[in-house]
């Protein structure tokens, strides 16, 4: 049969003390009688962690240990006493604020277009190579594969590298020394401008509590994408960096 108790507990932050993480437990009767004033306690070397259940069945504890403490819980009803026992998980640090905001101010230092020289790497012969950009032929690589492409005058675009019409496929693309990518099946490349940013990150949790010292890394959105760390909060929860970054969107974690 069923356990004659019913628990079900959740680790949270249930107050603004920026430290460790807290405890909401609730305990009924497996006829849904709220179960009330029974102990639910956590052991710890330094002596338990002990709080008992108010009229609805709830208690909280505050500040768990990390890692896999063990849960007791007793509770009483016309004279028989039941115990509960289980095993928590209890994430490190705060990470059970898991309900974290970044508030983040992007402001761009620089305004440029595409443009440079552009450089296809394949192998054997890399001259004589029309390169499109957007749909406008720029011109024709020298014998090291380069084309100086001038001002494209956009800040996103596809380059389409080709042979007499025939498409380039797998060839690595290089602007100003920046690799870009390969060429897809169609001899396309789509190129963004890098300009230099001003990120000023906040983070706080769901109470407005500042999160300090966390460590903040960025990624561009989709499948593997490499991140980079940027830093780590300020005791007040504020990061603020300068990095060249290619136009495109990106998530901070």
């Amino acid at each position: 049969g069923l356990p004659p108790l019913q628990v079900t507990w959740e680790v949270i932050a249930l107050d603004p003390d920026g430290g460790l993480n807290d405890l909401h437990v609730s305990v009924t009767f497996n006829d849904g009688v709220p179960a009330v004033n029974a102990s639910v306690s956590i052991p710890r070397p330094q002596g338990a962690l002990t709080a008992f259940t108010d009229t609805e069945g709830n208690a909280e504890l505050h500040g768990l240990p990390a890692g896999n403490p063990p849960l007791e819980v007793r509770a009483s009803r016309e004279g028989n006493s039941v115990v509960y026992r289980t095993l928590l998980e209890v994430p490190l640090g705060n990470a059970a604020r898991y309900t974290i905001a970044s508030l983040t101010d992007i402001e761009f230092l620089t305004d440029r277009s595409l443009g440079g020289l552009l450089e296809v790497q394949l192998p054997g012969d890399r001259e004589g190579l029309t390169v499109r950009f957007n749909g406008q032929s720029r011109g024709e690589t020298d014998t090291l594969g380069q084309l100086a492409l001038g001002d494209l005058g956009a800040k996103r675009g596809t380059l389409r590298v080709e042979r007499n019409g025939t498409p380039i496929v797998g060839a690595s693309l290089l602007l100003d020394d920046r690799e870009l990518g390969t060429t897809d099946t169609q001899g396309r490349r789509t190129a963004a401008v890098v300009e230099q940013v001003r990120l000023s990150i906040a983070l706080q949790d769901t109470l407005g509590v500042p999160v300090a010292d966390a460590q903040v890394e960025l990624a561009r959105r989709g499948p593997d994408t490499a991140s980079e760390m940027l830093g780590t909060t300020d005791v007040d929860g504020k990061l603020v960096v300068e990095r060249e970054l290619e136009l495109g969107e990106y998530q901070l974690a």
